[in-house]
């Protein structure tokens, strides 16, 4: 039995525009998937229904199981920081809930201090840059005991060195975890580097799935001007 996020037959309409019809995919659990494809193409709406963000036909399973919130997270573009909480409280606000042990949060302090957050820990979100805050909500995610973690185009609006830091991040958590991660990207150069299997959309069906190797071998058009 493969174990991963299936779906089966998905259909959803926004304001009358047809996004997926009878659209099935299937994304492996332990491995990086990459779902790639330009503005428009779906990537963020089926992310959203992954996580049950929005109503649709069709069936969806995680792990052969009917999906349930406590399996899987969703990171938004934009940050979602608790403005009356600390930088530090933010960040281990899930703590509370999944009583993770000391050698984890350990971890997590020294994951913060590798972008220079044990010197803001005190500071409120409104006294955080915009990038400072996107990359908390990340690490946040970390501390939830989630199996499946997608990360919605994570490093839009961060700089190079940000954005290094940002995929550094999420394979050393895929190589040091049982998280497993889904990032939906515009990227295709770190897709290159990073992904062990991808996802390409384009209006709404997948030009390509499989193994990263197998994508230097497609025909597709599309997929060709992303590839130059």
């Amino acid at each position: 039995m493969d174990l991963g996020i299936k779906g089966k037959n998905i259909s959803i309409s926004i304001k009358n525009r047809e996004i997926f019809s009878n659209f099935s995919f299937f994304i492996p659990k332990n491995r990086i998937t990459f779902i790639l494809g330009k503005s428009g193409a779906g990537k963020s709406i089926l992310s959203q229904i992954m996580v049950g963000l929005i109503d649709f036909q069709g069936r969806l399973t995680i792990d052969s199981k009917p999906p349930q919130k406590k399996m899987i997270t969703y990171i938004f573009q934009e940050p979602t920081l608790l403005d009356f909480l600390t930088l530090e409280e933010n960040i281990f606000l899930p703590i509370k809930k999944f009583n993770r042990d000391s050698h984890f949060i350990k971890n997590i302090y020294e994951i913060m201090d590798d972008f220079g957050f044990n010197n803001l820990k005190s500071f409120y979100p409104k006294n955080l840059t915009p990038v400072q805050q996107k990359i908390a909500s990340i690490i946040r995610a970390l501390t939830t005991s989630s199996e499946y973690i997608i990360f919605d185009e994570p490093t839009t609006g961060l700089d190079e060195n940000s954005t290094d830091l940002v995929f550094k991040l999420i394979n050393q958590t895929f190589k040091n975890s049982s998280i497993t991660p889904i990032i939906v990207s515009h990227d295709i150069n770190y897709a290159l580097n990073l992904a062990d299997y991808i996802i390409f959309l384009d209006n709404g069906e997948s030009i390509f799935h499989g193994e990263r190797k197998d994508i230097f071998y497609t025909q597709n058009s599309t997929i060709l001007k992303f590839l130059s």
